[in-house]
């Protein structure tokens, strides 16, 4: 396979009508070398074992699967599979091979550009971020990265944070097309921490490395922020506001009185 993949070789399986094999059986004619080329294999089948066999003539399938790693980040890989056959049995220098068959696979990535609101010049760093999935079968879970793998977790305890460099910047590797949601967690000194997510997608293509990065920028304000509407600060607000309103009328009536006298 080419760099970007890396072969799981317990997905190999060799089905020829009925039977599956995952290991080699000579008494089959089923040779299986896994590894050879290296991150691949080689499955070599004798034909002859299955002419005049009952019930095992027919379909021959081999499945396996790669795991896209980061030597395909914002990179077009081509993975290549290749058919020899012979049609003389007797013959085994007489091969004939068909064209490869090619699937091109990437895996894309996004980029924070960090910024002080309304000031694109000024990049903040410091910044943390957790990474939430909001399409497919792992919508609600958050980005968790282990060396070269990517896998999505029910907490965001559990996530995988990034931080932002001086320069503003922090990304998020390994990701698929779809939908996502960057969430900050901690916000730069001095600095508001954003209550909403920045929602982001990903659309790339198999043909232009460039739609592989998407950059997101993402800015916060600096100062204090007032109490939302309807919040306990609000509240508060309302409540010294009744409480000086009440005052004042206890003291105007208070006065009138002594006038009064």
């Amino acid at each position: 396979m080419s760099s970007g993949l890396t072969f799981n070789p317990s997905s190999l399986k060799v089905t020829i009508g009925t039977a599956v094999f995952t290991a080699t059986d000579a008494s089959a004619g089923v040779t299986i070398t896994a590894g050879s080329p290296s991150n691949g294999f080689t499955v070599d089948i004798d034909m002859t074992k299955y002419q005049t066999t009952p019930g095992i003539n027919g379909e021959v399938k081999i499945e396996y699967n790669g795991t896209v790693n980061t030597n395909a980040v914002t990179k077009i890989d081509e993975n290549h599979a290749v058919l020899k056959y012979s049609n003389d049995p007797t013959d085994s220098t007489t091969k004939t091979e068909n064209p490869p068959v090619i699937v091109k696979t990437f895996s894309a990535k996004i980029v924070i550009d960090k910024i002080k609101e309304g000031e694109e010049a000024t990049k903040l760093g410091e910044a943390v971020f957790v990474l939430k999935n909001t399409h497919g079968d792992n919508s609600g879970k958050f980005y968790k990265r282990d060396g070269d793998v990517v896998s999505w977790v029910a907490s965001q305890d559990d996530a995988t944070p990034v931080t932002t460099d001086e320069n503003g910047a922090a990304e998020f590797e390994g990701l698929e097309n779809g939908t996502y949601d960057l969430i900050e967690t901690k916000a730069p000194t001095g600095y508001n921490l954003r209550k909403d997510p920045v929602p982001v997608t990903i659309n790339g293509t198999n043909e232009d490395a460039g739609t592989l990065t998407v950059t997101s920028q993402v800015g916060n304000s600096a100062g204090a922020i007032l109490p939302t509407t309807g919040g306990v600060g609000t509240t508060l607000f309302y409540m010294v506001g009744g409480i000086m309103v009440a005052v004042a009328g206890v003291l105007l009536i208070t006065r009138k009185r002594m006038k009064a006298e």
